[in-house]
């Protein structure tokens, strides 16, 4: 079934779903929801609350959830609560926020098998790299590691507010796959993508309290998103 899957590039999940679900779109639905559908004829819609919804996507979902699959993802402990506003979608929450109408929580963790594994990753660069994931400014930890402080061969990836010429750009979660690929280890800074980094073959390691490197051990365990679309009844 065709699948839209509403553009949110510090959305982890819906970047996963657009990697995995075959025949979606990812798209930015902004004054245009209507036209894609009447373009696509999607079957199942994939949306985030950000706050509130915009006036659009609340006139689509009243008109299509009983006709159509919709998820509504709420994305933080801000948003308002639509749960039981639209009793016909399946409501999803980030780990840790409670809705007070039924919905799914997804879990603190999960990869997507598809692209995060061992395969094709040869040629490995003797390196260290970093997802630093859209943050604001560096950890204390990681910039005692950085230049002019160090010389150690470290990339950062994936935020732009961050001016440091060790700091490679943003990518996609097909591009992470790629880099892990690449790289020997992968810094552990927030637990984010240490599962990912683990089953493409990067050795993890962590920032001691002394500023220096270490091996860390990791439960490799985590929930997949095939997993997670099978318990949403995904089809």
């Amino acid at each position: 079934m065709k699948a839209l899957i509403q553009y949110d590039i510090e959305n982890k999940f819906f970047n996963c779903l657009s990697n995995y679900i075959p025949e979606n779109i990812c798209a930015n639905i902004d004054n245009r929801l209507y036209s894609l559908y009447f373009k696509y004829n999607f079957e199942t819609f994939f949306f985030v609350a950000d706050k509130e919804i915009s006036r659009e996507l609340n006139t689509f979902i009243i008109e299509f959830q009983e006709t159509k699959k919709i998820f509504l993802y709420h994305k933080n402990p801000e948003t308002k609560d639509y749960s039981k506003i639209f009793k016909k979608v399946i409501h999803l929450s980030d780990h840790g926020i409670k809705l007070q109408g039924s919905h799914v929580e997804l879990p603190e963790y999960f990869v997507n098998e598809k692209l995060f594994n061992n395969e094709n990753n040869s040629n490995i660069k003797d390196k260290y790299c970093v997802f630093l994931e859209m943050k604001q400014k560096l950890p204390e930890s990681l910039e005692s590691l950085l230049y002019p402080n160090s010389d150690k061969p470290i990339n950062m990836f994936n935020s732009p507010h961050i001016n440091h010429y060790q700091n490679m750009g943003t990518l996609s979660e097909a591009q992470k796959a790629q880099i892990l690929k690449e790289y020997k280890y992968f810094i552990n800074i927030d637990n984010n993508y240490i599962h990912e980094a683990k089953l493409c073959g990067c050795q993890i390691v962590e920032i001691g309290s002394d500023n220096q490197l270490k091996k860390q051990k990791i439960d490799t365990n985590a929930v997949t998103i095939k997993q997670i679309l099978g318990d949403l009844s995904y089809e």
